[in-house]
């Protein structure tokens, strides 16, 4: 896989291989329905990034 995002809910965190982002939001969308996951990658210029991800859909940049 192409990039490693680490899913952090309430004091557990899980590491998940995926090609794209949006393939994982649509992955989270069915492993974790109804629940706010926050997803940390670095992405491909090498930059932290986090996102709050419910349902799918991004909710908050951070």
């Amino acid at each position: 896989m192409k990039f490693e995002y680490i899913i952090t809910q309430t004091n557990n965190d899980k590491v998940i291989e995926a090609m794209s982002f949006k393939k994982l939001c649509k992955r989270l969308a069915t492993e974790y329905p109804n629940e706010l996951c926050s997803v940390m990658y670095v992405n491909k210029k090498g930059n932290k990034c986090r996102k709050d991800v419910f349902n799918g859909k991004v909710v908050r940049y951070g």
